[in-house]
């Protein structure tokens, strides 16, 4: 009992010794999302007032291993291995900031960063990085499924050669959403397809296709108004030679029963 007592007490003037290190209640991970070829800030939160006496930047690249990457102590950054991949590409914009240039899509990963105080505290702070590739420049394909004067059933395609990351939206002037779909126009396909039942001079006949990831992105912009006119007469085209063509073949009837009847009425007063 008295051996317990006895370590309890040396325990506590362990943790109760002024110049004993802390480690407060970690933050959950701060998310950071950069660009291929781009830069990004791992930036701690910490309050002027507080001096800092070390930092160690450590960071795990996704399914790898940690690497040291970069010591700030007395004023100074320190690069422990100045040849490996992040050496020429790592500087301090401030005492808590840390600077990644030139991007790597094997720079996703976790940066892990102890902060020592003055005042002996330590505090670890945690930054997921996912680098994403630009995206890439999109296309819009078009399906006519039906066109006359009044309306225009068409459906629009959006398509790029991007990854699995890519969001796709659509705009007519406002944002078009799949939760508020009306009755001329309908999202599928992941929001990729753009189903159209559109009446000339009733809403603006341009619609654009928005594709983003976190860190980029890019638009192209569609007209229906041509394909739909064009479409629309060439409907009344056919119609029109089809009205023309049967007239003139009722025509030629009539003309032949006309003949006929002339040539019966020579045949007959000869006789």
């Amino acid at each position: 009992m008295e051996t317990h007592s006895t370590q309890l007490m040396l325990l506590l003037a362990i943790l109760q010794f002024p110049g004993a290190a802390q480690f407060p209640a970690q933050d959950p991970p701060n998310q950071l999302h950069g660009i291929l070829g781009g830069s990004v800030l791992f930036r701690l939160n910490v309050p002027p007032w507080k001096r800092v006496d070390e930092v160690e930047w450590k960071f795990t690249p996704t399914g790898g291993q940690p690497l040291l990457v970069a010591e700030f102590a007395k004023g100074k950054l320190r690069k422990p291995h100045p040849s490996n991949r992040f050496g020429p590409r790592v500087e301090m914009v401030d005492e808590t900031t840390l600077k990644m240039k030139n991007l790597t899509m094997a720079d996703s990963g976790v940066m892990d960063v102890r902060v020592k105080f003055a005042s002996s505290v330590i505090v670890e702070s945690f930054f997921n990085l996912i680098v994403h590739e630009p995206v890439p420049s999109p296309q819009i394909n078009h399906q006519i499924i039906s066109s006359t004067a009044n309306r225009c059933n068409v459906t629009l395609h959006c398509r790029t050669s991007g990854k699995s990351d890519l969001h796709f939206s659509w705009e007519n002037r406002n944002p078009l959403r799949t939760s508020e779909a009306l009755e001329w126009y309908r999202l599928t396909n992941d929001d990729k397809d753009l189903h159209l039942s559109w009446q000339p001079n009733t809403s603006n006949s341009t619609f654009t296709c928005l594709v983003s990831n976190p860190v980029d992105q890019k638009n192209i912009s569609f007209d229906v108004f041509n394909i739909c006119q064009d479409e629309a007469q060439d409907g009344c085209s056919c119609f029109s030679w089809l009205r023309t063509a049967m007239a003139v073949g009722l025509g030629l009837q009539v003309a032949t029963v006309i003949l006929l009847n002339v040539l019966e009425r020579k045949v007959g007063d000869q006789c």
